[in-house]
């Protein structure tokens, strides 16, 4: 999503709350890395509760998503973040996790039979040789 479209939808999203004003850039340039957690979201202060907030764009009704529990907008917020995508999309990628380790696994148990396979095939043919030297 475009950077002009996204702060039009910010906009519309928070049209009739004079309240309320987006934050788009900061100190620590947090807004830009809370949208590269989730591209949804983007951050808001909130003059009438004196709080930090974030909000998604996707959300119907009231888009707050959590409250920043801290004054300032810090690297502390991106790791909310990160832990709050985790719980909403953890079934996700806890299923990526999952797929991931099942084709090692498999790559692995291949990877065994191969070599027990040469191995076998290598005694056998050693094992010939010895029967018919002692013949």
């Amino acid at each position: 999503m475009a950077a002009t479209t996204f702060r039009y939808d910010v906009e519309q999203k928070l049209e009739g709350k004079p309240f309320l004003s987006p934050v788009f850039s900061d100190l620590h340039d947090i807004g830009r890395r809370l949208r590269e957690v989730d591209e949804t979201l983007f951050i808001i202060r909130n003059h009438r509760r004196k709080r930090y907030e974030v909000h998604s764009i996707d959300s119907r009704g009231t888009s707050l998503q959590w409250v920043v529990p801290y004054p300032h907008l810090d690297c502390r917020v991106i790791r909310l973040a990160k832990k709050n995508n985790l719980l909403t999309r953890g079934d996700i990628i806890f299923k990526e996790l999952d797929q991931a380790n099942a084709k090692v696994v498999g790559d692995q148990d291949r990877q065994f039979a191969n070599d027990v396979g040469a191995i076998c095939r290598e005694t056998r043919t050693a094992f010939a040789k010895m029967a018919w030297n002692d013949l």
